[in-house]
């Protein structure tokens, strides 16, 4: 049900110094530091044939994956935002969002009643299941054009001239001056449109994709006003119990000023003052941008979860992934178990060439080799790991080798207490089952390349 206790009309638009108090001004509805999330393509405009999708994944299949998804990974929380859900496909029908690509469900289904089904379904599963949308660009010809352009909501040059934001599949978008529609009450209301549409405030969260602010000086309306309209819409979503994450920090003119609001961003650069002072739970992302600016030996010591997307479809993005497993799997190993586990410390310092950080119960990481220690005792190092996963509710450890290795010797944790022997379990098809000796707390495993899997008593 709706909260229509605060009018959005008195909804702040002033900076919040995240930095300063290091919490959310409001706290999140998730915990992205402690939440696998991800985006996953369900389909995207077909350039040769006008009106039409090439559908990379269906409802149907959709399912299935977000079952296979929750095996794989143990459990884990996840939040998976589901690109090209609507209209046509990834990045059309904007400046409006109402319609479900039909072209996803199978003939005779109801495309939008199925979606909700899934939404509802997927948290039995340890997901939750949200969209991602684009409150930024419109496309001329799109549903709303017409009244975003004779209501005056496009931004513009000095010139006159609408300000073109970059050419996606084939077609030129135009920002949305954000000051003008939250101004007119267009934000709000597709916004509410939505949320009838779809049930986002079960969901919790939503993913906003390149929601840049820009000035559109035939109106007079600089950086800092959009930006001010920006934190005006995140402030309603999450009057309405939704979470706004996003594509970036943004740094117009080079200050954040989503800190404290947005909790959790794609791209995730920082400086090393930003990891120290930032907790986890202020700001947490994806792995870092290798375009962007960001000390990048940073995402080597405290970590970045895998964005997932890339795996689940083919590389011309035409057709689902079956494959998935593996190259997902090992991405998952090799970021996400260690991201999660040092996000449960407070991180204390870090030397002054990025070389190895401190975070507290004596947890150190190293650059080089990609040494995680714990009360001295390795638990990574060159790509061989067996990290706790520390969300299960039950003892389990991730265990993986990038080169392979024969009898590598583990340390259990204390906690584990005397036993005898431990179980392992090998994450994708194809390795078999193995019970292993355990001997004054420690077990000696052997992986082949690439290989992980989990351990547990």
């Amino acid at each position: 049900m709706r909260n229509n206790q605060i009018h959005w009309r008195d909804l702040s638009g002033e900076f919040y110094d995240g930095d300063k108090k290091t919490v959310m001004e409001r706290p999140s509805i998730h915990s992205y530091d402690k939440t696998l999330t991800m985006k996953i393509l369900l389909s995207r405009p077909d350039l040769e044939n006008d009106g039409e999708s090439i559908v990379v994944c269906t409802f149907k299949r959709l399912r299935t994956f977000i079952r296979e998804l929750d095996t794989q990974t143990k459990g884990i929380p996840k939040i998976l935002y589901l690109v090209g859900w609507q209209y046509e496909g990834h990045d059309t029908g904007y400046p409006a969002f109402f319609q479900v690509n039909s072209r996803l469900a199978e003939e005779g289904e109801d495309a939008t009643q199925l979606l909700r089904e899934i939404m509802e379904e997927s948290t039995a599963y340890n997901t939750t299941v949200s969209l991602h949308i684009n409150m930024t660009d419109a496309y001329p010809g799109n549903p709303l054009w017409n009244e975003y352009a004779e209501e005056d909501l496009i931004s513009k040059r000095r010139s006159g001239r609408y300000l073109v934001t970059g050419c996606w599949y084939g077609r030129k978008a135009y920002q949305i001056c954000y000051t003008r529609e939250w101004e007119s009450g267009r934000a709000v209301d597709r916004i509410n449109k939505l949320m009838d549409l779809l049930p986002l405030e079960k969901a919790g969260t939503v993913h906003i994709d390149a929601f840049f602010s820009r000035p559109s000086r035939f109106h007079g309306i600089s950086v800092e006003q959009e930006q001010a309209a920006r934190r005006k819409i995140i402030r309603y979503w999450r009057s309405q119990g939704v979470d706004v994450t996003s594509e970036f920090i943004y740094r117009e003119k080079g200050r954040d000023d989503l800190i404290g609001l947005v909790p959790m961003v794609w791209h995730l650069n920082q400086k090393k003052k930003d990891y120290l002072n930032r907790p986890a739970r202020l700001l947490s992302g994806g792995n870092i941008n290798k375009d962007l600016r960001g000390d990048k030996k940073l995402n080597r010591l405290f970590g970045g979860s895998t964005r997932g997307e890339s795996h689940f479809s083919d590389k011309e993005m035409t057709a689902f992934n079956h494959r998935w497993q593996q190259p997902f799997m090992k991405d998952f190993f090799t970021n996400t178990l260690s991201w999660y586990y040092l996000n449960n410390f407070k991180r204390l310092s870090v030397d002054p060439l990025s070389r190895f950080a401190l975070l507290d119960h004596n947890i150190r990481t190293e650059k080089k080799n990609s040494v995680i220690k714990e009360n001295d005792s390795c638990i990574s190092y060159r790509g061989d790991l067996c990290i706790p996963a520390l969300w299960s509710k039950t003892p389990l450890l991730g265990v993986f080798s990038r080169k392979g290795t024969a009898d590598r010797e583990w340390e259990l944790p204390e906690t584990w207490g005397e036993i005898k022997e431990v179980h392992y379990e090998p994450a994708c098809v194809g390795s078999r089952k193995k019970t292993i000796p355990v001997k004054m707390r420690k077990i000696k495993i052997s992986l082949s390349k690439g290989e992980g899997g989990w351990i547990f008593p």
